[in-house]
């Protein structure tokens, strides 16, 4: 999957494997409804056989998966009630509805509930949840958005859920909530300013405390992440972004916290653009690590982790040759003060700086 094969495992792995998928979508569409159909058959090569585990108990085995589902949506006046039900070969099913409205001139609400079966096994899916892989959960998310003005906006959103199995890191059916709050100023076409807080509480197993061989002792963590945010263009050529951004936590009785401090510069002149970053952070440990959106080359998605204490640094370029030529070319470098060896196996680097270089072209004709 990763498209990668620079080690010996994974020259190995090249082609041992192949899946393949055949579906299809039926959908009606009028004025104010829109009903539709959905079936998906996938089929491996080779049997998926998990090892025998608590945490592995609902996931799927097998050579071969099926799943199908109806959906629709109904508009009318200021309110857009949508659904899905799905239901997999497994026998577990998964469903959302949900409605949004707007409730007057300065106000917009949303609410969403989901549920999807432990045995439900989908895995082109991306319905609304809160884990990556929807099955074992259900839960209900509202949502508000109110306006002041067309410069102060507030958004807000409280999100409650239930784990109904178990998990990789939590050993037992768990519940947890999230919220978060932003308020955004744009006081004109060239300025963005926003403020934002988020809060989640979750279970999670504690590392190394064991009920027996399989089940770990489960706590509940709170963690926070709080950021501040400006972008200002300062002419048609130059635009600044600054950031401050950080989290902290409390799980076990343990208190720990991170930040990062962003600043971007970013240049757009004729044909050239060339955006730039330079972040400094300090982290205590993984869970507040700090992720932040990079600009990349084309078609690359970038988020990296910034865990532990260092600077992260990096310059994106593009020169349109012409309607048809396009060159990217990006530098990023991350150096470290808090250790002198990074990564592990074959790709441990015996230094504290990591830096890569991609390039890439594009013709069309």
């Amino acid at each position: 999957s990763s498209g990668l094969h620079r080690t010996p495992n994974e020259l190995e792995n090249r082609n041992s494997f192949k899946e393949r998928n055949a579906g299809a979508n039926i959908e009606y569409k009028n004025k104010n409804i829109e009903i539709g159909l959905n079936y998906l058959k996938t089929q491996f090569s080779i049997p998926i056989i998990r090892i025998k585990s608590i945490a592995n108990a609902n996931r799927f085995t097998g050579n071969s998966n099926s799943a199908g589902s109806i959906y629709g949506q109904f508009r009318k006046f200021n309110y857009v009630l949508f659904t899905e039900i799905a239901r997999s070969a497994s026998g577990g099913n998964g469903g959302i509805i949900g409605l949004v409205s707007n409730l007057n001139r300065n106000l917009e609400a949303s609410i969403l509930a989901r549920k999807y079966d432990n045995n439900f096994h989908s895995f082109y899916s991306s319905g609304f949840s809160e884990s990556t892989r929807n099955m074992g959960e259900e839960g209900i998310y509202t949502g508000l958005k109110y306006s002041f003005n067309q410069k102060l906006i507030l958004t807000t959103f409280f999100d409650g859920f239930r784990f109904t199995g178990v998990r990789s890191n939590i050993s037992r059916p768990s519940v947890g909530f999230e919220y978060l709050s932003r308020l955004t100023y744009r006081p004109n076409k060239k300025a963005l300013f926003y403020v934002q807080f988020r809060h989640q509480s979750k279970a999670d197993n504690i590392a190394g405390e064991s009920l027996n061989r399989n089940i770990k002792r489960v706590g509940n963590a709170e963690k926070s992440n709080y950021l501040i945010n400006l972008d200002y263009e300062i002419s048609p050529i130059v635009s600044i972004k600054s950031r401050i951004q950080g989290s902290y936590q409390i799980f076990d009785g343990n208190f720990s916290d991170g930040f990062a401090l962003v600043q971007d510069i970013n240049l757009n002149y004729r044909n050239w653009r060339l955006s730039s970053r330079i972040a400094l952070f300090d982290t205590d440990n993984f869970d507040n690590s700090q992720y932040i959106y990079e600009r990349d080359v084309l078609y690359a998605f970038s988020i990296p982790s910034l865990n532990g204490r260092g600077i992260r640094n990096y310059l994106v370029l593009r020169f349109k040759a012409s309607q048809k030529l396009d060159f990217w070319m990006k530098y990023s470098r991350s150096s470290f003060v808090d250790r002198k060896v990074i990564g592990s196996g074959l790709e441990e680097i015996d230094d504290n700086k990591r830096t890569v270089l991609r390039i890439q072209s594009r013709i069309r004709f």
